[in-house]
């Protein structure tokens, strides 16, 4: 087996993984704050905050959506790379161009910017929820993942071409020809 092909499907199962672990985590806290009583506060901050407290359970509760959908990609994703392993090994080594290279490769590409945005949008939701009680943390913590959201959508490209590299430059490697 290819080094670099193992190395693509051992990031991609280390993508999913922590996905996994993330969103999980994730959602179990959300989950128990929505089914908790959210006690009124002693002071209104609704005529001092943008997000009134009363908004803090529907953003949690799109929160833990969000980490539900990104769990249900992340386990499928990981599921199917787990039993496929040999194959996508093979596919990406050999760069067989049939039409199942292309729905790996592509499936693969989708689910992982997929999970990205939904942990990030997760967290952004929950950045809002805390925001109707801590204005300038809530607002602080948006700002953060908007710019983590722009790094995820410049950097995903790059990363995709940099795998497709490494993957031609294996192959190169490996059988002294290109095979692309």
């Amino acid at each position: 087996m290819s080094k670099e092909a193992e190395k693509v499907v051992q990031l991609y199962a280390g993508l999913f993984k922590g996905t996994i672990a993330i969103s999980t985590l994730v959602a179990s806290i959300t989950f128990q704050v929505i089914i908790q009583q959210i006690e009124k506060p002693d002071v209104d901050f609704s005529l001092e905050h943008r997000i009134d407290y009363k908004d803090a359970r529907s953003f949690l509760a799109i929160a833990w959506t969000l980490c539900i959908s990104a769990l249900g990609i992340a386990c499928i994703s990981y599921a199917v790379l787990t039993l496929n392993k040999e194959r996508v090994v093979e596919m990406l080594e050999t760069q067989n161009k049939d039409w199942t290279y292309y729905v790996y490769v592509f499936a693969g590409a989708i689910a992982s910017i997929l999970c990205q945005f939904l942990l990030l949008s997760a967290f952004l939701m929950c950045s809002m929820a805390v925001s109707a009680y801590s204005e300038k943390a809530g607002w602080t913590a948006a700002g953060v993942i908007i710019i983590l959201m722009i790094a995820a959508v410049i950097l995903w490209p790059w990363q995709l071409w940099k795998t497709r590299d490494r993957l031609k430059n294996g192959a190169t490697s490996t059988t002294g020809t290109s095979n692309v």
